[in-house]
């Protein structure tokens, strides 16, 4: 962290610690003073009442008078600390934002380079969220809502976990990446922001997920990093249109690393839809059906040879990776491709020459046939075994 960074930042953490503090002590004297002025209300109420009493009507109305002077004091200084209290909510509000706005612009710039972070960084990461969910708290009590600091509005409860509609700014500066997911990527984020800022589908898609470490620690993001980074980008450039400031909030109650481990793999085992299907940028349908059919064709001649994951290793191909391949090559319009049986036909003739290529290397002559190509043994020894050569590498989509 940079040495103006850090100045910025512990500024912006002290004046919020002390807003928070004197707005809860602020928050306290005026309920004092409220009680005070109810009480005073009763009283004058009861005087109000001794008028009709004629034996005490002289007594009555001097109580009046002094308690409708004491009850006016009070109203006069139960306003003025209330336009104190006002004024100070609307100044934890902006220390708040501005507090969100470095630790926001900190993290962003910073995430990438967390599993390298020292500990200290890291705590102040810690600190810097539970500040914000601190300031958020306070401002809630005193303006006695009774949504989460963090968090927001809670939607339902289901016992196993909770979900809620949040802010995503809040949501971004108010918890902590769980180390263990994939790294954070800016580039990453800021593509998902220039797509929601053209896209013309309302809100954001899905739920981002949290478990929960108690009320005294900051919650842990374990799914929903780039979606929160993405709305902070577009926050900084004043393109946070007001349906993309809420998310909906899965949040789980604390439970063990382990556990996250298991919750973390469920959300990431649903593959995502490739290019090939998208519309308007995916393919034309003649096209996918063609692409689909040999797909599809393939791994009924080669059975052996395709895994369900997008993430298989070679040799082995997933169909749906293999059909946007041979869509992102353009190998349909570059070859002039017109049927299924044209396809097919071409991708057995790359199967042979990549067959010439893994004899080669089990040769022993990589640099004479692919100087570029590191295949384990185990899988030339595999494709060799199921005659599918396809899957130890994409060089063939370009020969």
């Amino acid at each position: 962290m940079g040495g103006a960074h850090s100045r910025e930042l512990e500024a912006a953490q002290s004046h919020v610690k002390r807003l928070t503090s004197e707005l809860r002590r602020m928050t306290s004297e005026q309920q004092s003073s409220q009680h005070r002025l109810s009480q005073v209300a009763k009283q004058a109420a009861r005087a109000a009442s001794l008028e009709s009493e004629l034996h005490e009507a002289k007594q009555a109305l001097e109580s009046k008078a002094t308690l409708h002077g004491e009850l006016t004091r009070s109203q006069e200084e139960a306003a003025a600390r209330q336009q104190q209290l006002r004024e100070m909510q609307a100044e934890l509000r902006a220390s708040k934002a501005e507090l969100e706005r470095v630790v926001g612009e900190l993290k962003f710039s910073q995430l990438e380079k967390q599993r390298a972070a020292s500990q200290d960084a890291k705590e102040e990461a810690r600190h810097s969220a539970q500040l914000v969910s601190d300031a958020n708290a306070t401002l809630t009590q005193t303006l006695a809502l009774s949504a989460h600091p963090v968090y927001g509005e809670l939607l339902a409860d289901y016992g196993h976990k909770r979900l809620y509609r949040g802010h995503p700014l809040t949501l971004w500066t108010g918890t902590v990446v769980w180390e263990s997911q994939r790294a954070f990527r800016r580039e990453r984020a800021k593509v998902i922001a220039a797509a929601k800022w053209r896209s013309s589908v309302r809100g954001w898609p899905g739920s981002i997920t949290v478990v929960s470490l108690g009320e005294a620690e900051p919650g842990v993001l374990i799914d929903g990093q780039h979606r929160l980074g993405a709305a902070f980008a577009l926050e900084q450039q004043g393109h946070l249109k007001e349906e993309l400031q809420s998310i909906f909030v899965e949040v789980y109650p604390p439970m063990p690393d382990k556990e996250v481990k298991e919750l973390f793999t469920e959300i990431n085992k649903a593959e995502p839809v490739t290019l090939i299907d998208l519309p308007d940028v995916g393919a034309e349908p003649k096209d996918n059906e063609i692409i689909t059919n040999v797909a599809q064709l393939l791994s009924t001649r080669y059975p052996n040879m395709f895994k369900p994951s997008h993430n298989c290793r070679p040799p082995h191909v997933n169909v749906d990776v293999l059909r946007n391949k041979i869509f992102q090559a353009n190998i349909i319009r570059d070859k002039g491709i017109k049927s299924s049986e044209e396809l097919l036909a071409w991708l057995e003739a790359r199967n042979a020459s990549q067959r010439a290529v893994a004899e080669a290397l089990a040769a022993g002559k990589v640099e004479d046939v692919a100087p570029n190509m590191a295949v384990r043994e185990s899988a030339l020894t595999k494709a060799r075994k199921e005659d599918f050569y396809l899957g130890l590498g994409w060089d063939w989509l370009h020969e």
